[in-house]
């Protein structure tokens, strides 16, 4: 006689299948006064997708700012200045998911860094979830993070054996560490190195004169270069735009906060200068509109004045350390 098909346990909890503590396990932990171990390992986080991103968004949003400054202070793009936006980046993660398990978009989006128990993870694993970035921020992290399927977790969960869940719970921190300070200093440490050691990639940033406000001014005439070749490459470079966006050069100079007294004298020496070659292309400007010649040749008239002026310019802007203003 055949025996009858199986039929599915109609007691099963429905928590056991999704891996977390059933309710038998829960009365028999509560009757010795226990509290019944959780296990999200193969919790479904499929749902928190948008979540993750809008959490990312956020820290982008605090990031870029303290990357752009870390460039900046960096004498502009260069290989070392690049580094410490990096590690100015890792620093963040590091710091803020050690020491509460979520970043500020974490918290916004309601999620939190943990362990498969739910228990805050340590220093170490949080660092090796973090180092794991330079992988996880190309095409690898996405990957990774579809190819586990409903767990979501991305190479540095992996590598960390951590997961990040929708968790409101008041937080306990793991034991405190050293690592949370150590890393960030090598990190920070490293990329100031580099700093100090590689050049700028642009070789005219490597001439930029160290002074903070120094270097200020000659942003400005960067950015006037810059304009200046976009109009060129689309054929729109003549004597009257040319001439519009030196006259917007030495106006944002002026409007400069006082300089320090170290380099106020050769603060007053460039706007001089800048006022000097100015001048004089308006009276050239001026001669052209009113005399009936050829603009060309009042043009000619007024060159050996004009090249005079900017040669002697030029030379005392390379003094300076203001490589674009001279150029």
């Amino acid at each position: 006689m055949a025996f009858p098909p199986e039929q599915p346990r109609r007691d099963l909890d429905e928590s056991e299948a999704a891996g977390l503590p059933t309710a038998a396990a829960v009365a028999a932990a509560a009757a010795i006064g226990e509290e019944a171990p959780a296990d999200f390992t193969h919790e479904d986080r499929r749902s928190l997708d948008g979540r993750r991103i809008k959490a990312y968004l956020i820290d982008i949003l605090i990031i870029v700012p303290l990357a752009i400054l870390a460039v900046q202070l960096g004498g502009g793009p260069t290989p070392g200045a690049g580094l410490m936006a990096f590690a100015v980046n890792l620093t963040y993660f590091f710091v803020f998911e050690t020491l509460r398990g979520q970043t500020i978009g974490k918290k916004v989006a309601r999620l939190r860094v943990v362990r498969p128990d739910g228990s805050a993870a340590s220093a170490s694993k949080i660092a090796a979830r973090t180092i794991a970035r330079v992988f996880d921020y190309s095409v690898l992290g996405p990957i990774t993070l579809v190819a586990t399927g409903k767990r979501r977790q991305r190479l540095g969960d992996l590598v960390a054996g951590t997961i990040v869940r929708s968790d409101n719970r008041s937080f306990v921190r793991a034991p405190e560490s050293p690592l949370i300070v150590v890393y960030p200093l090598l990190w920070i440490g490293a990329a100031a190195i580099a700093m100090v050691t590689f050049k700028p990639l642009d070789p005219m940033l490597a001439a930029r004169s160290h002074d903070p406000y120094m270097a200020r001014i000659d942003r400005i005439c960067e950015k006037r270069v810059r304009q200046q070749r976009a109009l060129e490459a689309g054929g729109q470079l003549d004597l009257i735009s040319g001439r519009l966006l030196l006259r917007q050069e030495e106006r944002k100079i002026e409007k400069l906060p006082a300089p320090p007294s170290a380099v106020c004298a050769d603060v007053r020496d460039v706007i001089s200068r800048h006022r000097q070659v100015n001048a004089e292309l308006d009276r050239m400007m001026s001669d052209i509109h009113r005399s009936p010649r050829d603009p060309s040749l009042v043009a000619e008239d007024h060159r050996p004045a004009i090249e005079s002026l900017m040669s002697g310019a030029r030379d005392r802007y390379r003094s300076l350390g203001l490589p674009y203003c001279a150029s």
